[in-house]
């Protein structure tokens, strides 16, 4: 676990000032950079009202571009989106920083369920929370690898929706298999399912929570094959 010190960028800061930051810092990115998204990765998104009427709700979604998180938080403002992230992202010198002021908080990797009451604050507040539940990035990787089971349990426990956003990726025809050349990305914002009520009397929420993570799984890999994501741009990442 990481030192006292660095405990508070393991939680969503729900103060009024960090919200502001927050809140111009997506400003930003929607201004600046989501033209470059288009220019450069033919950026589309499918299903964005979804996301206009579902009041708050946790986000599932594939991780397989270090941009994922902005495509998300771009699309969703100005509604206030946080995103979990690997300890070393958002620890890093480099663009820790960058991360956190656009709406990143860390995950200890031994205890991850820490997250648990900010998550509930957020959902109070009529916020989104992302979370990457493959825990971390494959490179352009099309096939969902095993899912977590935290962040169903935490909307099982919530009693508020999963959306799940899926990122489907096409090649270029030219220079398909180089790290520093795009790809195509298409975002599909999938129906939310709701998780109030969903657990019964008597039922265990672990259990419950694992049958919930195949079934948003399949949906998410359904989608990427219906849509025809190309399974064969995996490279490794230029950025670790």
């Amino acid at each position: 676990m990481i030192g006292n010190s660095k405990n508070h960028l393991f939680s969503i800061n729900h103060s009024p000032f960090f919200r502001v930051i927050v809140f111009f810092a997506n400003l930003i990115v929607v201004v600046f950079w989501r033209p470059l998204f288009v220019i450069f990765s033919g950026f589309r998104i499918h299903g964005k009202k979804i996301l206009k009427q579902t009041p708050k709700g946790i986000i599932i979604a594939n991780h397989c571009l270090n941009l994922d998180a902005y495509f998300i938080g771009s699309t969703s403002w100005p509604r206030t989106t946080w995103y979990a992230v690997e300890a070393n992202n958002i620890l890093r010198k480099d663009v820790g920083w960058h991360h956190r002021i656009n709406g990143a908080f860390g995950i200890y990797d031994t205890y991850p369920m820490s997250i648990a009451s900010s998550v509930k604050k957020s959902m109070t507040r009529n916020e989104f929370v992302t979370i990457f539940p493959e825990g971390k990035m494959t490179n352009r990787g099309q096939t969902i690898g095993p899912f977590s089971k935290g962040a169903f349990y935490l909307a099982l426990k919530n009693e508020v929706p999963l959306i799940p956003v899926v990122i489907v990726l096409y090649g270029r025809k030219f220079f398909r298999l180089s790290p520093w050349v795009s790809c195509r990305v298409h975002m599909h914002v999938l129906p939310p399912i709701e998780t109030k009520g969903l657990l019964k009397p008597g039922e265990s929420i672990k259990q419950k929570s694992a049958e919930l993570a195949e079934f948003v799984h399949k949906i998410m890999q359904d989608c990427i094959d219906e849509n025809g994501g190309e399974k064969d741009l995996e490279t490794d990442r230029i950025f670790k």
